[in-house]
């Protein structure tokens, strides 16, 4: 198999040392990517199944439908960087409609299931050169170019609209950082949910079975199981609402009475109906977003919708 590591040793975030800080805060905050153990990742492979959720079909759709003019627009022999899922569905989608990519680099702040996917990849295209990143995307760090390998241009592939789920600034940030490594005549295709009906992004992110509710609900069994806390888990609920003023899903835990839970000689308090953000969902217009990424550098080359006008990619040029 044709894969090499490269491990940027990032450091991972102190779950213990967040939910002190978040929790100390005046609007409580916990960032989702304490989520994501072993449980929490489990249940979110069954919110992308979920009939209300959107998001991984119709962009699905999109790289499928439009595959050949991605292609053609990417061009030849291209070096692709790939934010997140090393050997998912719409990596292999792009992978497959590329000509002749020279170079994949998937990138993961998770070591074990950056290797298990950029494996993957390896045994299934033999000719392609993967370099295996372990990196936070937050921080700067070095694209690893391989000896003896033609590369025409540097493409970042980030999808399922993760690039939204952090504040206006934390994006703008990524998008900066992004613009730097990939250089001018650099490009980025990126998922982006688009502004609808708020009745369907209610149910996107309010499922009837319940999902979603177990999904934020794992953050506490976590803190219990690892930190030792002792909240009430059914003392809280799950709640995202649609922000439409400002464009966004606001996603957390309310707390269903007073109440207030420990950490070693720690108290925390909670009164009933209080919030713990931990996730936006941001919605645009493909001019909004376009225009956002235009403040980091960008250039739009190319935007595409589904065919229930539910989501958006884009693809962007360094300028």
């Amino acid at each position: 198999m044709n894969i090499e590591i490269f491990d940027y040793e990032p450091l991972i975030d102190d779950f213990r040392a967040a939910l002190v800080a978040g929790l100390s805060k005046r609007q409580k905050e916990v960032p989702s990517k304490f989520i994501y153990d072993k449980r929490g990742s489990e249940i979110f492979l069954r919110i992308i199944e979920l009939p209300e959720y959107y998001v991984p079909r119709a962009e699905l759709q999109i790289l499928e439908d439009r595959a050949k003019e991605i292609s053609t627009l990417v061009g030849p022999h291209c070096y692709l960087l790939g934010y997140g899922s090393a050997a998912s569905v719409k990596v292999r989608c792009i992978l497959a409609a590329l000509d002749e990519p020279a170079v994949y680099a998937p990138l993961d702040i998770s070591k074990e299931m950056l290797v298990e996917g950029g494996d993957a990849i390896a045994r299934d295209y033999p000719a392609l050169r993967v370099c295996a990143i372990c990196a936070d995307y937050t921080q700067a760090f070095e694209l690893p170019m391989p000896d003896g390998v033609a590369i025409n241009r540097k493409v970042g592939f980030f999808p399922g609209s993760t690039i939204a789920n952090v504040s206006i600034e934390e994006m703008l940030c990524f998008l900066e950082n992004a613009a730097a490594l990939l250089g001018v005549g650099g490009a980025l295709i990126v998922g982006v949910d688009l502004k609808k009906d708020a009745e369907v992004i209610h149910a996107a992110y309010n499922d009837s079975t319940g999902v979603s509710a177990s999904f934020q609900r794992n953050l506490l069994y976590r803190a219990n199981r690892e930190l030792g806390t002792d909240f009430d888990i059914e003392g809280f609920r799950h709640r995202a609402e649609y922000n439409a003023e400002v464009g966004r899903v606001e996603i957390g835990l309310v707390s269903l009475k007073d109440q207030s839970m420990r950490l070693a000689d720690l108290e925390f308090t909670f009164v009933r109906d209080e919030f713990i953000q931990t996730q936006f969902a941001y919605k645009f217009t493909i001019q909004e977003f376009q225009a956002l990424a235009a403040r980091a550098g960008f250039e739009p080359e190319a935007a595409w919708i589904d065919r229930d006008n539910l989501f958006s990619c884009h693809m962007l040029h360094v300028t």
